[in-house]
């Protein structure tokens, strides 16, 4: 509801660059639990209303979903296998496995704070040594302060120049997943390759 009530916000929403910014559902009154322990319908009526809300006021098709607090169950994934918009989801809970297959699961790899809304010291040192091959983290940044916010931003921008980590959103993260099994590489030298995507399912930037 906030939200609906922010006219400064849903504009700066609908003003930015969503080939470089992904908005997603994070449920809909963000209350902790706000999936986790709830039935079918209520859980499903919270995930459209988020949805709704998003397309309305953005005219945005959401395609990736995370609950609030992280906290979801089987009935969760229940919701989420009827919702064939919803490609890919932030997921923490290490107990559930099985999860629709047409969902591609996120799980947290990395922890880029020391708390919620704290931006974790020596991020940089650290995101650089890691041997990861796929980092995942969940960042809070209206809470960082200037300096935090400055320290973080200069962080991804020396990794992204630095050609070590390539940075996908959610669902082109997606995408490239559901579509490798039709790519014909061919390599042109050490550092260059051509990637045929003709036969790909999605379009690609």
């Amino acid at each position: 509801q906030p939200l609906l009530q922010n006219s400064e916000m849903l504009q700066f929403l609908s003003s930015i660059n969503h080939d470089l910014v992904e908005i997603w559902s994070h449920g809909f009154d963000h209350k902790c639990p706000e999936f986790k322990g709830h039935d079918f319908t209520y859980q499903m009526d919270h995930v459209l209303k988020g949805l709704y809300i998003i397309y309305k006021k953005l005219r945005i098709l959401t395609r990736t979903f995370g609950a609030p607090c992280n906290a979801t169950d089987k009935t969760t994934i229940d919701v989420l296998s009827q919702l064939h918009g919803i490609r890919t989801w932030f997921l923490e809970d290490p107990a559930f496995r099985q999860t629709p297959q047409s969902i591609n699961i996120l799980r947290r790899t990395f922890e880029c704070e020391s708390e919620v809304g704290k931006v974790r010291a020596q991020l940089f040192e650290d995101l650089q040594n890691s041997s990861i091959p796929l980092i995942v983290c969940h960042i809070h940044p209206v809470s960082y302060d200037t300096s935090e916010r400055e320290y973080f931003n200069n962080t991804m921008s020396t990794l992204y120049r630095s050609g070590k980590r390539k940075f996908f959103l959610p669902h082109e993260f997606f995408k490239w997943n559901y579509d490798k099994i039709y790519e014909n590489i061919t390599q042109i030298n050490d550092h260059e390759y051509i990637i045929d995507l003709s036969q790909a399912i999605y379009e690609h930037v």
